[in-house]
């Protein structure tokens, strides 16, 4: 489910694996390389440190050869339940709740300004997120438990 105001959106799905398992393909650069992006793109991640204070820098190098590069902070994590990033044009912030072997993974994006969700928006942000999503799903049910 996609909702959006303002200038955030929020993205929910609930996954048919347990909440250690879909942490671990949000969290490990193996897993992030092959969902990260949109179709036809190739994502390179040079740097994953989901913690506290840690750091990413990924890649999107899309078809047509443009590049998107994608670099943040980590300032809260807490392993299974909460990760929240910031890229400098909007804070992340996803929460993973499990109930009976089900994970519902919910995303909020709150961009710094109107213009910046906007031109987001114009990227195809959210349903590119929801595209990925829909990669996870498929993720989960092959990684080993």
């Amino acid at each position: 489910m996609i909702e959006s105001n303002a200038a955030c959106f929020t993205l929910t799905r609930t996954f048919d694996a347990p909440c250690d398992v879909v942490f671990r393909v949000f969290t490990q650069p193996e897993y992030v390389a092959e969902w990260w992006g949109c179709e036809g793109s190739t994502t390179i991640v040079h740097t994953l440190d989901v913690r506290t204070g840690g750091t990413y820098h990924i890649d999107l190098r899309l078809p047509d050869g443009s590049v998107y590069v994608n670099r943040g902070t980590y300032s809260d994590v807490l392993p299974g339940k909460r990760i929240v990033s910031s890229d400098g044009i909007a804070t992340h912030t996803i929460t993973f709740e499990e109930r009976y072997g089900k994970t519902t993974v919910t995303l909020l994006a709150a961009y710094s300004t109107q213009a910046a969700f906007e031109r987001a928006m114009e990227l195809g942000v959210q349903i590119g997120t929801a595209s990925s999503w829909d990669i996870i799903e498929r993720m989960v049910q092959n990684v080993d438990r």
